[in-house]
This record gives C-alpha cells, structure tokens and sequence, in this order.
C-alpha cells in the first residue's frame, strides 16, 4: 500500500492539499504527503507513523504447507465406521458425495450461470433499443446535449459564484481520489482536456515574478 502512495508521487506532482491522505485515515500508514516530506528531508519512515497494528504482524518465517506430514487415517476410520452403521441407501448416497469429492467432473450438479449486469451492458442494450426504434420510425434518435465545463469560482473564502471564462482556459489537475471511485464510463472523461490540465500545471509550479515599483 505505501508503494502504491509512492507511484502516485510520480504520476502527479503532488501538493499537500491534493493528497486527501486517505491511507492515512483509513489504514494508519504514511499517506503520499508525508512520504514526500520524508523524501525531500532525507529520513526514512519513523516507525511510530506506522499504526500498533502494522508493528505487531508476525513477519517471521513460517513452514509451507507442502512440507506438513498430513494424514487422513483417522478421517477415513470415522468414515468407515459411519459407513457401515448405514442402509444401503444411505451407502449409496455417502459414496456418491464421496464420489464427487474425488472426481467432481462427474457431478451433473453445477451452480446456475448468473448473468452479470454492468454498466456496459446496460449501455449497448440501450444503444440497440434506439436503433431497432429509429429503424422501426424511420428517424434518428435525438442527439444528447453538449458537454459544459461549469466554473466555481470562491470568493473571499465565504461565498461561490459561477464564472465565465474565456475558451479553451487552464483546468486544474483531477483530484486523485477521482481515479479512485470513478465509474468505467467515465475513465476517458479528462483525455480531451489533457493539454489544457498541463498548462495549468505550469503556471501553477512556475516560479513567481518579482518587480521592483519603486523605480
């Protein structure tokens, strides 16, 4: 989890108020802030940021399985001796399921296919809908709205104000938590406004001019 909140460091240049420190919160470990303040100042990760539940995992060395002695003698006596406790019946049914266990092929029982509903799915039907009515009328289905890029703008840090902005103006950087709880319809939504995102990225990492208007 820690190495996920360092790939984000590489993948925007992150500030403090962009990170959300949401493995903080929810998990107890440095979040990409903090991971950058270590970064930048040289230290490694102070073991008391790290939350009491991380720091008492036993990380010790554990035998595999594979090398277990495991025996099924005593498995196989309670079997037999409830086997023989049966009716025939009863003989039949214990060595069909012990059947099955062995060689499940051979169960003609399977689990009903469950037809998965997605999002995607949802869509094509929809698509294939209008075009079986536009067929069946003889016109096209109307077009959706164009998109509009909506502007809220804070003024003096206790009201919001929609503004007008001229064409094609910066967009700030996508909040990280958006690639993490968008939706797959909407994984493509910042593509067209890439360029637009990087000159904001410019002026907003670009060292301030300074003029002396005293002269």
């Amino acid at each position: 989890m820690i190495l996920g909140e360092l790939h984000r460091l590489n993948d925007l240049e992150l500030n403090y108020s962009a990170c959300g420190c949401q493995l903080r919160k929810s998990c107890g470990l440095p979040c990409a802030c903090e991971l950058l303040a270590y970064l930048n100042s040289g230290e490694a990760i102070p073991l008391d940021s790290v939350d009491i539940f991380w720091r008492t995992l036993d990380v010790s060395w554990s035998t595999p399985l594979e090398y277990e002695d495991i025996q099924c003698d005593d498995e196989l006596h309670i079997f037999k001796e409830t086997f023989n406790k049966q009716s025939n019946a009863g003989n039949k049914s214990l060595l069909r399921r012990l059947g099955d266990i062995i060689n499940p092929s051979t169960n003609l029982i399977r689990e009903p296919v469950v037809k998965k509903f997605s999002w995607t799915s949802k869509l094509e039907e929809t698509k294939k809908e209008e075009v079986c009515l536009s067929e069946k009328s003889g016109s096209r289905p109307p077009q959706s709205e164009p998109y509009e890029t909506i502007v809220i703008a804070n003024v003096y840090g206790n009201h919001f104000i929609k503004a007008e902005l001229r064409e094609g103006f910066p967009l700030p950087m996508t909040h990280p938590l958006w690639r993490t709880y968008r939706s797959d319809i909407a994984s493509r939504w910042e593509d067209p406004y890439v360029s637009r995102q990087e000159e904001f990225r410019e002026h907003y990492y670009s060292i301030p001019e300074f003029f002396d208007l005293s002269k």
